[in-house]
Parts: structure tokens; C-alpha cells; sequence
């Protein structure tokens, strides 16, 4: 039969800003977010007589995969901008954010493609912080051209998957790490015609370390 994957997810998220008003030259805003996720997983892949069949090799249950997870992850950050007009056609933009990831996995899986029972406790934590540079001219109320950098950041996370492949035996990691990556943009942006026509051109490079990707394992799982 498919495999099911079900459980319960429990989110708290709160974000608060404090901004200046905007009307000034010189202008910020500054901010804190706070978002804690509790969430339980079973994943059971079940198969009507597999049992009977398999109880030679020791594994007398018709589930083929059954695995039971509990995650906590948690994310705190402070953030904020700050926007200055060199002219009034011309704004330099500066912000950053700074935050700080918590991940706790608790993992109990068995059957034959779990390689039989196991228990995992994986916690992966990490921090990081994200500048934004930007440099924009309104030729005039229609038409701006802008120029950025800014940084971006994708968090590590646990994968479901049993800590070693029982087809091949090789282990499977139980927790991967981040991916960043500087992105470098340059461009346009109008409006045209009235407000009928919205014309945007930009050119961009990324430069882009670790990136996650999705790996199987010998037994097919991901």
C-alpha cells in the first residue's frame, strides 16, 4: 500500500516592528520575531500479509515502515532598516537581520525498511546574519533605477529517513546543514503610460555555497 504520512502541527508566531515615521529623510524601522513549531509525524507504510511472509526474517508485523517523530524547532530574530535620501532622487538602504535557529528531533521507527527498531535524537542549532545594501534613483515619479546586494539563508533541517539504509547498510545522515548565498541585482522599475503599462528590467548574479539537495538512498527513500 502508499506510504501515510500524518501528525499534528502546533505554530506560535509573533512579530513586533517599531518603525519612524516616513515622511522624513532620514528613516528606520527595527523589529523582533519569535516562532516556536511543535509538530509530531507518523510515517507507516502498511502491506496486508507482509507479516506472514516476513516473520522468518524476523519481522512478523504487516507494517514494512513505521516511524514516529517529534519536532521542536524554534527561530528568534531581531531585524531592522534604515533608509536615507543622499537627495531627494537618490536613497541608500541598509538593514540587516540577525537570528538564531533550534532544531530537536526525536525519532522511533521499526520494520523491515526501517532496518528494524531504532531511536534517534538529533538537535541541530545555528545562527547567522543577513545584510541588505541597497542603492536607488528616482529619474522621476515614474520611473526608478536601483542597485542591490543582499544576503540569503536557508535553514539545516533533520531528514525522516532511518539513520542507516537496511538494503545497503550505509549510513544516512540524520541532519543536514544550511545554504546561503549572495545575490547581486541591478535594474528597473516603471510605470508607464498613465498606469497602464509596468515595465521591469533587472539583471542579477548569485552566488550560491552548500546548496541542499535531495538525495535517495539505496532502499528509494529521500
Amino acid at each position: 500500500g502508499p506510504i501515510e504520512i500524518f501528525g499534528p502541527s502546533k505554530v506560535f508566531a509573533q512579530e513586533l516592528r517599531i518603525a519612524s515615521p516616513q515622511d522624513q529623510r532620514f528613516r528606520w524601522l527595527v523589529g523582533g520575531f519569535y516562532m516556536h513549531n511543535d509538530r509530531r509525524v507518523n510515517e507507516q507504510l502498511y502491506m496486508p500479509g507482509a507479516g506472514a511472509v516476513l516473520a522468518p526474517f524476523g519481522f512478523p508485523s504487516d507494517y514494512l515502515f513505521d516511524a514516529h517523530d517529534h519536532i521542536l524547532s524554534s527561530e528568534e530574530a531581531l531585524f531592522g532598516e534604515a533608509n536615507f535620501d543622499i537627495t531627494p532622487q537618490l536613497t541608500l538602504t541598509a538593514g540587516a537581520r540577525v537570528f538564531r535557529n533550534t532544531l530537536h528531533v526525536t525519532d522511533s521507527a521499526d520494520g523491515i525498511f526501517a532496518g528494524g527498531p531504532s531511536h534517534v535524537d538529533r538537535k541541530l542549532e545555528e545562527s547567522s546574519t543577513t545584510p541588505k545594501f541597497v542603492l536607488s534613483y528616482k529619474l522621476n515619479p515614474e520611473v526608478m533605477f536601483y542597485a542591490q546586494a543582499a544576503k540569503g539563508y536557508r535553514i539545516g533541517q533533520t531528514g525522516l529517513a532511518p539513520p542507516v539504509d537496511p538494503v545497503s547498510g550505509l549510513p544516512v545522515p540524520s541532519v543536514y546543514g544550511p545554504d546561503s548565498l549572495w545575490n547581486y541585482e541591478g535594474g528597473m522599475k516603471s510605470t508607464l503610460a498613465g498606469g497602464r503599462l509596468t515595465l521591469n528590467v533587472a539583471a542579477y548574479y548569485i552566488d550560491w555555497t552548500d546548496i541542499q539537495l535531495t538525495q535517495i538512498s539505496p532502499l528509494g527513500l529521500s
